[in-house]
């Protein structure tokens, strides 16, 4: 069984990624790591506890800026540290930072403070701290000491049970008495310096001293404990070491760096300054939660991957530079880069040393292309094309440096390659491969790849101006057509174009989709039917055929994803961009075996498995570490009250601007994140980004939904966000609101009443002005009409005085000639004619008093223009007077007399008397009330 597994393990090619100070800012001396049930790490360093997410790196001081020696989770949520005089333990606020609680306190022996903490083994019922003299447990919030026989090197944990190095005295076991008892009576490493015990087979223990070697111990007797590399650890002083698996061991040295050692003592690898290690100093180290070990240096952090699906081979010394093409050939490993041509012998991975590589025919510029052809390796560089087979070589071009070298699909004696200066033509004789011509009608212009249809349409990369496509003659002498992709129908704007074989025909694949070429329409054709085939990858600029199994997708330089045609599952390869990064501009992947491929890197190459990959489902959603509230680019952490329970936070609204740290604790792969914020379940995710963490500044009032994935894994981790409405939005503000919005519709009632009530007035005051400015114009109009009237009476009384004028001289002559008549009547003696004279004068008078009712017509229009209303009252008292009575009360009405009356009604005084009875019966006045003063009144 141990001979299976540990052959099996020859195959490891651990992956050091190393962490200098200056990337975690803080001391370069390291003495533990711990790790928590978060999967987070944590270092002991010179300047305090170092933790580390994957992502982020923060430090925390202890007071006194002590140097902290030991540290060691519990797994329930506390980080222990020892220091010089000095335990406790850190504990994490709900995402927020790391608070300290020492321990101090329960130490009543004053000897603690000259103390110092070398090692914490904390268990499930109680912790242990170390130190050179004494074992404290602490349980229960209570410390309990134990003084050694002597000074105590280490205490080690193993099977649930405590071993303890007294110096000088050998090994000691803990019982479960807190009591120490010898080992066994050998004495056989009393003066040996113990630096590890770990398990061994069938409940053996090995042990590693600082000086001598390795030990085993049966249960009964201590043995020598026979490693390849006894010496070599001898020499370098064996620090520290830990148990990987059951049949794989790492031992870290003091000048040596790291040994990997299976259980039978054979070394699997070496891992020092000389292969990719930053330090030969081995403090401590940690096998963490993915089975990959740690290394606190006494110059910096580094972890060294064990299980990864990518192994890399990077040129530590810059022998080979950048790598363009690879080929495994006939026993050998060729690889082309800039610095030339190199091959090295080859059996498998597991033995292969890049420093074994030499170089190859004397190239020493940039070798380009590699491809097997016909049994033979063509390699294409910079001063030509040569052809290998075994150990043998020779140049079929050396006018023109070669690029990319294809078969052609319709006849297997002709190779075409994309040359320095155009297409270069290979036939094959009976003798073997020979160059043959430049295709003519192309040019001279660079061309870097190429792909050729099954109709013989040759697609060509120009080296710095975009693709081509090529019709050549059927003997491939020459080029009928030339066509420049860009000027083709339906090409995409701004898009670099590659080239892919995909079904038998050739594709071409950019930014913006894959399209197939119409070389009868001169037109791109976007293939959207893929987009179900290639999913989100529809859209990768590089597409990379892998033999018949599938394709590599690239987007970038730090990672490529592989889609496998069988079961069409797509899975992503991150890179370590510390230490690898593919070619930019001549990406390449290259088939090895089924499982395998190449990859080719600026420095190095990569080997990818693909049967060994993990799976998204075994990657963990990312941890959201910590929220600060942000104020001016100040931070505070957030305090106990702003935290509902773990994965919802409430804040006020002038905290309103937060700073989100994640985190995905995966050590051996380059993390990229996405995340989310929003207000319901509309979620619109942001581009893949580096950054672990993410501002918001000047978020509204509500409740908010912030996610976030990485790129290893379909979970999500999720804080819901509570921010309270501001002061003038709460319960308070709003009945204040409702107050002060009835107060002042109130106001505005009053004020707008005032408003009207003041309208109403001016109105008033100018309707007044108005009626009264009418008023006066009404009475300036009556007075111009009465003055019109007393106008026209004035005439009208002219004229009547006229008529009455006429009229008194008519009668004055009237009057005249009746006296003249009567004169005449006196001397006249004839009786006839006296007679007759007499009754032309009463004809005469007969006439006058007719005159007299015109005269009482004058007198009773100018009556009543004086009295008009007169008439009118005394109709409407007494409707049944007469004209007689009428004019009778008109007199009266003019204060006349009875004998003033009279005679203007040429009746006796008596028949006045008489009137005026008649009158005050029809009237039914009094006796008692005088007719005149009556009329007067009226």
């Amino acid at each position: 069984m141990l001979t299976n597994i540990c052959s099996a393990q020859n195959e490891i090619k651990p992956e050091v990624i190393n962490y200098p100070n200056s990337v975690y800012k803080a001391e370069g001396q390291n003495w533990a790591i711990t790790q928590d049930e978060n999967h987070l790490l944590y270092f002991a360093n010179n300047l305090g506890m170092l933790v580390f997410g994957g992502q982020n790196w923060s430090l925390y001081e202890l007071p006194e800026q002590k140097i902290i020696r030991s540290i060691a989770s519990d797994q329930k949520g506390r980080i222990y540290t020892g220091a010089f005089g000095e335990f406790g333990y850190w504990e994490k606020q709900p995402f927020g930072v790391y608070a300290y609680h020492s321990l101090n306190k329960l130490i009543t022996d004053s000897i603690f403070n000259e103390e110092e903490i070398w090692k914490i083994i904390p268990r499930q019922e109680d912790v242990l701290f170390q130190s050179f003299s004494h074992i404290y447990f602490y349980k229960n919030n209570e410390i309990r000491s134990i003084a050694a026989p002597g000074t105590i090197m280490f205490v080690f944990l193993v099977r649930d049970k405590y071993y303890v190095d007294v110096l000088g005295k050998g090994i000691y076991y803990l019982d479960e008495n807190y009591k120490l008892e010898p080992l066994t009576n050998s004495n056989l490493l009393n003066n040996f310096k113990i630096n590890f015990i770990l398990p061994y087979a069938n409940n053996s223990l090995l042990i590693g001293t600082e000086k001598n070697g390795i030990y085993m111990f049966d249960g009964n007797n201590y043995s020598f404990f026979y490693s390849e590399d006894n010496e070599y650890l001898k020499t370098n002083e064996i620090n520290n070491g830990i148990q990987l698996n059951d049949n794989l061991y790492a031992i870290g040295t003091i000048s040596g760096g790291l040994i990997l050692m299976n259980a039978i003592g054979k070394t699997i690898n070496k891992i020092n300054q000389g292969n990719g290690l930053q330090n030969n100093t081995v403090l401590n180290l940690l096998k963490d939660d993915a089975n990959n070990c740690w290394l606190a240096l006494d110059r910096g952090i580094s972890q060294v991957v064990l299980k990864s699906d990518v192994e890399y081979y990077n040129d530590i010394k810059g022998k080979i530079g950048t790598v363009y093409s690879m080929k495994v050939f006939q026993g050998y490993i060729y690889i082309a880069s800039n610095h030339g041509l190199f091959r090295g012998r080859f059996t498998d991975l597991a033995t292969f040393d890049i420093d074994n590589l030499e170089r190859f025919a004397n190239i020493s510029n940039q070798a380009w292309d590699l491809k097997v052809i016909d049994n033979q390796l063509f390699c294409g560089n910079n001063s030509g094309t040569l052809v290998i087979s075994g150990s043998n070589y020779k140049w079929l071009l050396t006018t023109s440096g070669g690029w990319d070298l294809e078969p052609l699909r319709v006849n297997k004696n002709i190779l075409l390659q994309g040359t320095y200066n155009g297409i270069a033509v290979y036939r094959k004789n009976k003798t073997g491969w020979y160059f043959s011509n430049f295709l003519t009608g192309v040019g001279l212009f660079p061309i870097k790849k190429l792909c050729i249809d099954s109709s013989g349409l040759i697609y060509a990369m120009h080296a710095y101006k975009g693709a081509y496509v090529i019709k050549p003659s059927t003997d491939y002498s020459s080029a009928i057509v030339v066509r420049e992709l860009s000027k083709s129908i339906g090409f995409p704007k701004d898009s670099r174009m590659s080239f892919f074989y995909y079904k038998n025909q050739v594709l071409l694949s950019s930014a913006n989709g894959i399209f197939k070429y119409d070389f009868n329409e001169n037109k791109l054709i976007p293939e959207t039917y893929l987009k179900k085939d290639f999913q989100e990858y529809f859209t990768s600029k590089i597409i990379i055929n892998d033999s018949v199994y599938g394709y590599w997708l690239v987007n970038g330089t730090g990672s490529v994803t592989y889609k496998n045609n069988k079961s069409g599952a797509f899975q992503l390869y991150p890179f370590n961009s510390k230490i690898f990064s593919l070619v930019s501009g001549a990406e390449n992947i290259i088939p090895f075996t089924n499982e395998k491929s190449f990859i080719c890197g600026e420095e190095g190459f990569a080997v990818i498995n693909k049967n060994r990959f993990n799976s998204k489902s075994e990657f963990p959603a990312p941890i959201i570490t910590e929220v600060f509230i942000s104020n001016k680019s100040h931070y505070f952490s957030l305090n106990n009250n702003s935290i509902e329970n773990d994965n919802q936070i409430y804040l006020k609204y002038s905290q309103n601007s937060i700073l989100i740290k994640y985190e995905l604790p995966v050590y051996f792969k380059d993390v990229k994140f996405s995340y989310s914020l929003s207000r319901n379940s509309n979620e619109s995710w942001s581009e893949w980004i580096t950054s672990s963490e993410k501002e918001f500044s000047n978020l509204n009032s509500g409740r908010y939904y912030f996610k976030v994935k990485s790129n290893l894994s379909d979970s999500i981790a999720t804080i819901i966000i509570d921010i309270a409405n501001p002061w003038y939005f709460s319960t308070v503000a709003k009945v204040l609101y409702l107050i002060l919005f009835f107060a002042i519709m109130f106001l505005l009632y009053m004020w707008h009443k005032k408003r009207l009530d003041k309208q109403h007035n001016t109105l008033t005051l100018k309707l007044e002005e108005a009626v009264l400015m009418q008023m006066q114009k009404n009475e300036n109009e009556i007075l111009k009409i009465k003055q019109e009237q007393l106008s026209s009476e004035v005439v009208h009384k002219s004229e009547d005085l006229a008529t009455l004028a006429m009229d008194l001289i008519k009668k004055k002559n009237v009057l005249k000639r009746i006296k003249e008549h009567l004169d005449e009547l006196k001397t006249s003696k004839n009786q006839s004619t006296i007679q007759s004279q007499l009754q032309k004068l009463s004809k005469s008078l007969d006439r006058h008093i007719k005159d007299e009712q015109n005269e009482w017509h004058l007198f009773d229009n100018g009556f009543n223009k004086v009295h008009e209303e007169f008439f009118d009252k005394l109709l409407k008292l007494f409707p049944n007077l007469t004209a007689q009575d009428l004019r009778l009360a008109a007199y009266l009405k003019m204060n006349l007399t009875t004998k003033e009356i009279a005679p203007l009604l040429n009746i006796s005084t008596r028949g006045v008397e008489i009137k005026r009875y008649r009158l005050r019966k029809k009237m039914n006045l009094d006796e008692h009330e005088n007719l005149s003063d009556f009329m007067i009144r009226l």
